[in-house]
């Protein structure tokens, strides 16, 4: 990953003075990596890839279109270009130009004074100059960067210091556990889509996949033939909404179980001998940021015990919770709003995947909610405390940036986050068990919003502690079972019909508009129902006992095929 000296460097060089391209311009901007001398008809066999070969028209005066076979064995060994001294009377053939431009393989006419071992001499002494720079660069940057990697601070405070060393924006990647990036690249990268950062973690992701495949092969092969495979770094392009973004992913380091790796934006011309050094210190800020996650998994023990200890009603006062807050280096006043939230997926065989450190690197440039919230796994269910500071946004507004900074750390729209009603750091148990009644409810009724609250759910949390009862089952039998049955032996819709006549507030005309059904049928059917049911569904008591019979059998977890 080095840029050094290139075909059209070449022609700067005092030993080609007078040289010209006379064909194969494409090729201008093939490396170089050596230099030689062939007097042969056959000069691929004894070229190497990038290399320079300097030959005169000798073995090919008697017959110049030989001179196409041995530009096209050039081309098979990847050589870099063809240095030609000719004659005053040999023309190079057009068909031999013709190949060397669709090939991109760059053919330069020397002059007759050019002499051979001049070119040799400059191009290596070009050669060995440029290597010495870069290892004299390569060393320097290496030294700063592990200066840096070595001063105390987490591990976004490492990023900055190393993103000022090499003047370029990085990614450091932890697959499985999410990016980490300063908030100067934040921005950088979210300007690419609404969700800019999710599409470049699953891109990552992926590419990670390749090198790690590409390492795995490699070492299951350590013949020669397959050294080819041995992983390097990886460029790839993501594509934006309105521009896009290339990214080198450097090598991946594996520690234990986990897989690690930097991926460098190239937003700028890059300097190689930087870039080489970042991947130098790879391994050095993989084990720096092991070391700092372990400390703060040991952090986050402590502090997820005393969050459950606030959710399970352990402290007897909210001036307990706020001085047992401060022990553990969090933040939660005594006189502030707070709700509690559950937040769990839209089919329940799903789970949450999320990290503890995940959620801490959400958003912090435009994050309202920075040191307001703490947050646990409990019984299987991601649980947040978050109190209001009014001065900063109105309740709904502070809701729903949490719901948009969630989906960024969980990388996923697939959830929906069950919110209490707002009350006092002392309300913080019950609170917890209004939020979690709301998720059961969202989940056997199936309530796909991404933001729920008891507001939203009508009277199912009053109905909710007796869904299991025998009294509800008798309801639901006296109710609502006949019409159910009805519909198994008849395929019949008597109970959507039901549904949709109570729901537009036994209006017939607008029922048969919900269902897209005529009015006749509509009132056919509702004559059906009260003949099954054997009493008039036009009065308001029978109205109310039907709605409930139908919230009752939601929440029984065995919905009727009213839907």
């Amino acid at each position: 990953m080095r840029k050094g000296l290139t075909v059209d460097s070449l022609l700067v060089l005092d030993s080609l003075k007078g040289g010209a391209v006379v064909a194969g311009s494409g090729g201008l901007s093939r490396p170089v990596n050596s230099a030689t001398v062939v007097d042969m008809p056959d000069p691929g066999n004894w070229a190497n890839e990038n290399e320079a070969v300097i030959m005169t028209d000798y073995p090919f005066r008697s017959d110049p279109a030989t001179l196409l076979s041995a530009i096209q064995s050039l081309i098979n060994q990847n050589a870099a270009v063809l240095c030609l001294k000719t004659s005053k009377n040999f023309e190079i053939p057009a068909i031999v130009l013709d190949l060397c431009d669709r090939e991109n393989f760059t053919l330069i006419k020397l002059p007759l004074s050019a002499i051979f071992s001049n070119i040799i001499y400059e191009i290596t002494y070009t050669l060995l100059r440029n290597k010495t720079d870069y290892f004299k660069q390569l060393q320097l940057y290496t030294e700063k960067l592990i200066e840096a990697l070595q001063q105390p601070g987490a591990i976004v405070e490492k990023l900055t210091r190393i993103e000022q060393i090499i003047g370029h924006k990085i990614v450091f990647v932890h697959k499985g556990c999410g990016l980490y990036f300063t908030d100067f690249t934040r921005i950088y990268l979210e300007q690419f889509s609404e969700r800019g950062v999710q599409l470049i973690r699953s891109r990552i992701y992926r590419e990670m996949e390749k090198l790690l495949r590409k390492k795995k092969t490699a070492e299951d092969m350590p013949d020669e033939a397959f050294q080819e495979l041995q992983p390097d770094s990886l460029e790839f392009i993501i594509q934006g909404q309105e521009k896009n973004v290339k990214l080198i992913l450097l090598p991946v380091t594996k520690l234990d179980e986990d897989a690690y790796s930097i991926a460098v934006i190239e937003d700028a011309p890059l300097e190689w001998s930087k870039i080489s050094a970042l991947k130098r210190v790879s391994r050095i800020l993989s084990l720096e940021y092991q070391n700092l996650t372990e400390i703060r998994r040991l952090q986050k023990k402590y502090e997820d015990q005393f969050i459950i200890n606030c959710l399970s009603g352990k402290y007897e006062s909210g001036a307990d919770i706020s001085f047992a807050a401060q022990a553990h280096d969090l933040y939660l006043p005594a006189d502030k709003t707070y709700w509690v939230i559950v937040v769990n997926c839209f089919k329940h065989s799903d789970h949450i995947q999320c990290s503890s450190f995940a959620l801490e690197e959400m958003n912090k440039e435009t994050n309202p909610l920075e040191e307001r919230w703490v947050c646990t796994t409990y019984a299987g269910k991601l649980t947040i405390i978050l109190f209001h500071e009014p001065a900063e946004l109105p309740p709904d507004g502070i809701l729903d940036n949490l719901k948009g900074q969630l989906s960024i750390a969980l990388n996923t729209d697939n959830f929906r986050m069950c919110v209490a009603d707002a009350g006092t750091i002392s309300d913080i148990p019950e609170m917890y068990q209004q939020a979690l009644t709301i998720a059961e409810i969202s989940r056997i009724c199936d309530i796909r919003k991404s933001l729920i609250q008891e507001k939203d759910l009508g009277a199912l949390p009053i109905l909710y502690p007796f869904r299991k009862s025998r009294t509800a089952d008798r309801y639901i039998n006296r109710f609502l079972t006949p019409l159910v049955q009805y519909d198994e032996n008849q395929r019949s819709q008597l109970c959507q019909t039901l549904y949709a006549y109570l729901k537009n507030n036994s209006n017939v005309k607008q029922t048969a508009e919900a269902l897209f059904t005529h009015y006749n049928t509509i009132t056919y059917r509702l004559e059906r129902i009260e003949k099954i049911l054997g009493f008039s569904i036009r009065s308001g008591e029978a109205q109310f006992n039907l709605r409930l019979a139908f919230e009752l059998e939601r929440l029984s977890g065995n919905p009727s095929k009213d839907g």
